[in-house]
């Protein structure tokens, strides 16, 4: 089986944007144990390739397939689960809390043919190859990852206080719509935002962020006289989910296999503020990985829309030097194992996996721009299989 990945890299796919809501919950994260971590080290031989697609379907419509649907009357609903980290200069990445939500949406096709959609985020998205070139489908069974770097949020109430926030999530399509959405995060909407169980059915205009969303009402606050900020107590005593932070035993039963091959193409680039980046295909040879992932920040799920089982990690470093000016970096690892590969899985055969794998780091040393604010980014899709 092959698998073809569509993906966009902090830019504009077209000039405006979907008819689509977003909302998210997050939980607050277990004290990691710190006396339990999982460990791999892993000797990767890695092969840069490119698939191309070639069928009736242009290469925005195929995106569009992936990501919602060509029926502009069809609303389609993606699930994220995942991580949020905060990184502060000289100081090794904390998990601050876990992340839930949904995105409904739908796309609606221009007189000229293109789609009202826009991203300024690092997403990956992978579709079935066969469903993707010999299928009519309108819309198709999609996994993917959504990795961010982000300021603090507003409600933190952080100000410029010297850091970041990394999200790691993994992403799916709902084929059977919100009836996958979990029932605590259901009843939240349906008792306090209503509009986010139907994509919207015209263009919102104007685009609105955490951020002038959260301005508005501190505006409106202040001109009332009352405080910024009171956050909101949420009622937890009922329909708790416990989060369990373990791996699929036939997850690890692939990753110890030795040695293990991996097949990637990507993109390497410099991210200076106030400054345009500039991008670099990086192809690498060989490398020898060897990381060491908290037990909060390593672990898989099952993913029944795809079939398939989720695994996601989380790790970074950072060597202490005063003002943050070491050597540091953050790495995500988001892999995805189809159910019916993991069942090939054995002494003699190994299952086929993917995925994104990205990181953010100082300069490294050879590039000999220390003295420069900002860091080098990497995004790599990779597989041990054909793509």
């Amino acid at each position: 089986m092959k698998f073809a990945a569509v993906t966009t890299e902090a830019e504009a796919a077209t000039p405006a944007l979907p008819a689509a809501r977003h909302l998210g919950q997050t939980k607050a994260s277990e004290k990691a144990d710190q006396g339990c971590t999982t460990a791999t080290q892993l000797a990767l031989t890695l092969f840069a390739t490119m698939a191309v697609l070639r069928g009736e379907f242009t290469d925005l419509e195929n995106f569009i397939r992936v990501l919602g649907s060509l029926n502009t009357n069809t609303s389609a609903v993606n699930y994220l689960n995942g991580s949020v980290y905060l990184r502060q200069p000289g100081a090794p990445i904390v998990k601050i809390f876990n992340y839930e939500g949904y995105n409904i949406n739908r796309k609606q096709r221009r007189p000229d043919g293109t789609f009202l959609y826009d991203s300024v985020e690092l997403f990956g998205f992978f579709a079935n190859y066969t469903l993707l070139t010999g299928s009519s489908l309108d819309s198709l069974p999609m996994t993917g990852t959504w990795m961010r770097k982000s300021e603090f949020l507003p409600w933190m109430e952080l100000g410029t206080t010297p850091g970041e926030l990394y999200y790691t999530t993994l992403a799916w399509k709902c084929m059977d719509g919100l009836a996958c959405v979990a029932e605590d995060i259901m009843n939240i909407i349906k008792e306090n935002y209503p509009k986010y169980l139907k994509a919207p059915s015209t263009e919102e205009v104007p685009n609105e962020t955490s951020w002038t969303v959260f301005k508005k009402v501190i505006d409106q606050r202040r001109q009332a006289g009352l405080p910024d900020i009171i956050i909101p107590q949420v009622n937890t005593s009922t329909h708790v989910r416990d989060m369990v932070y373990d791996v699929d035993p036939r997850v690890l039963n692939v990753l110890y296999k030795w040695p293990l091959n991996i097949r990637f193409n990507g993109t390497a680039w410099s991210e200076i503020p106030g400054k345009q980046t500039v991008n670099n295909v990086t192809y690498i040879q060989e490398v020898a990985v060897d990381m060491v992932f908290p037990k909060d920040s390593f672990y898989s799920m099952d993913i029944y829309s795809s079939e398939v089982v989720g695994l996601i990690g989380a790790q970074g470093m950072d060597d202490g030097a005063p003002g943050g000016t070491g050597n540091w970096s953050v790495n995500m690892f988001n892999a995805i194992f189809p159910w019916e590969e993991l069942a090939k899985n054995t002494t003699v055969t190994t299952a086929t996996f993917y995925g994104i794998f990205s990181t953010f780091a100082s300069w490294p040393v050879w590039m000999e721009m220390t003295d420069i604010p900002g860091n080098i980014v990497q995004k790599l899709f990779f597989s041990n299989g054909d793509i």
